[in-house]
């Protein structure tokens, strides 16, 4: 849910850059030492993959998202779309990245990387947070309970709308055999790889940023092969509450796969937010339902908005009984 929802043009993107401080005239005088605009090898595949994908939208006369000559390099440079030697803080391979663009599609895992390899310079790829390059630490990884320690971080955090449940493409995020799969989590390259972006970045989880500690434990896993943990070291998924009148079943059936995607975090869709109790309590009045904003918009299918699906006449039964019975934390 996650992903696919928090839709950025680049327009936008440059706008979040701006604001962290990442783009700099400093970063564009390093360009032509890294290759960029140079015409080099890398730079005319990176640019063909950018013509052949993006141009339709982004030059010929079009300027989606105020963005335009998507193919001329210094018109990146100036816009901050890339940001020479920082891929992972350039606004282009983010939205590239984290799937957003091309709208026709999300590109390979091959293009994807010909683009990073173009602004990083090199076949390396820096990161706004400092990766540990795979193999650089001076002692061995014990890489089945690191394996562990990753797979805990990604279950506590992003279980709710990546478990059970397909969000934005992504679901069974304790697998990662899968999330090898559907091209999220790149063995030995966590630069590269869509999950460690999303969360260096702060993009994700919207319930609230993972702490440096953990981003740097995905990215040693992932680095170190992103293996799955051992049965000693695997934690135990998370319980299936079924759907009812509980707080906790309808935040795991209905609230966490149809609403958090808006509705959590300091990006909150109008500032409603819907992550915690507490802010779910804010938009119901307990024993009276039909006083309660968060019955009255999903019966009337004001909420969720698409793609989100309309909550299901048993979903709209689970509200309304906790609701009606008080609305308690159980």
């Amino acid at each position: 849910m996650m992903m696919d929802r928090l839709v950025m043009t680049l327009g936008s993107l440059i706008l979040l850059a701006s604001c962290n401080g990442t783009i700099s005239k400093q970063s564009s005088l390093d360009a032509s030492s890294l290759g960029i605009g140079t015409g080099s090898a890398t730079e005319q595949q990176a640019l063909a993959i950018l013509s052949t994908n993006c141009v339709s939208c982004h030059g010929g006369g079009n300027s989606s998202g105020g963005v335009s000559n998507i193919t001329d390099v210094a018109s990146l440079l100036q816009a901050g779309l890339i940001i020479p030697g920082q891929p992972n803080q350039s606004p282009l391979i983010l939205a590239v990245q984290l799937g957003r663009m091309p709208l026709g599609g999300a590109l390979s895992v091959q293009d994807i990387q010909t683009l990073v390899d173009w602004v990083s310079g090199s076949n390396s790829s820096p990161v706004a947070n400092p990766v540990p390059a795979a193999g650089s630490n001076p002692a061995p990884v014990d890489t089945s309970t690191l394996a562990g320690q990753a797979i805990t971080i990604l279950q506590n955090n992003c279980y709710a709308c990546h478990g059970t449940v397909v969000s934005g493409n992504v679901d069974q995020i304790n697998n990662p055999a899968h999330l090898i799969a559907l091209g999220v989590v790149i063995p030995g390259n966590a630069a590269g790889s869509s999950l460690y972006v999303a969360v260096s970045t702060g993009v994700m989880p919207l319930g609230g940023a993972l702490s440096a500690a953990d981003i740097a434990t995905l990215a040693n896993w992932i680095n170190a092969g992103a293996q799955a943990p051992n049965s000693a070291t695997t934690p135990a998924a998370p319980t299936v509450i079924p759907l009812g009148p509980s707080f906790q079943s309808l935040m795991q059936n209905v609230i966490g796969p149809k609403c958090l995607a808006c509705h959590a975090g300091t990006t909150a869709k109008g500032g409603v937010l819907l992550d915690s109790y507490a802010h779910v309590l804010n938009r119901l009045t307990p024993y009276n339902v039909s006083s309660s904003d968060i019955y009255d918009v999903t019966k009337n299918g004001e909420m969720p908005q698409s793609p989100y699906p309309r909550l299901t006449s048993a979903e709209l039964a689970a509200l309304s009984g906790w609701i009606q019975a008080g609305a308690l934390n159980n």
